[in-house]
């Protein structure tokens, strides 16, 4: 990485050479007080496009080129992970952890990700992913016992 730097400072250097150049064609004069002044006065203006080059090149070489914030869902069937995701009719803690794996039905409110892409020295290209809001789920064991419930109360009420 320390020798990108010298790189653009050398094609900085020359492009300044090279305007030289066309100043002393069209008729300017090395020993000018206006060439000394145009010489330094080119030579600031490129430095910070200097600057801006070697700080994109470093964001591309080894930096963070990408940052997505998405939406998160889960599909019907998705193993259940608290990590991930939070479930709408929370059990007791205790009960919580049993629960981890077993199906979802699906995302009742959807949570937001964050997608950073960094590129490394060596080209590879590293995706990290970090929830920002966990999507709420409903486990298909919840259903279940709605149903359950449900069924029972019909039952009682047309035994009744």
């Amino acid at each position: 990485m320390g020798q990108m730097k010298p790189l653009y400072t050398s094609r900085m250097q020359m492009m300044t050479r090279e305007m030289q150049k066309v100043i002393l064609a069209a008729g300017g004069s090395r020993t000018s007080r206006h060439f000394a002044h145009l010489t330094s006065s080119i030579r600031g203006r490129l430095q910070p496009i200097e600057k801006a080059i070697y700080n994109i090149k470093h964001a591309m070489c080894e930096g963070v080129t990408s940052a997505d914030v998405v939406p998160l869902v889960w599909p019907s069937g998705h193993p259940y992970d608290p990590a991930s995701m939070e479930n709408l009719y929370p059990e007791d803690p205790s009960t919580e952890e049993k629960l981890k794996g077993s199906p979802i039905m699906g995302t009742v409110d959807i949570g937001v990700q964050k997608v950073t892409v960094t590129r490394m020295r060596d080209g590879t290209v590293f995706r990290q992913k970090d929830i920002l809001a966990k999507p709420k789920v409903i486990l298909a064991s919840t259903l279940e016992e709605i149903v359950e419930t449900t069924a029972k109360s019909i039952r009682s009420v047309s035994l009744a």
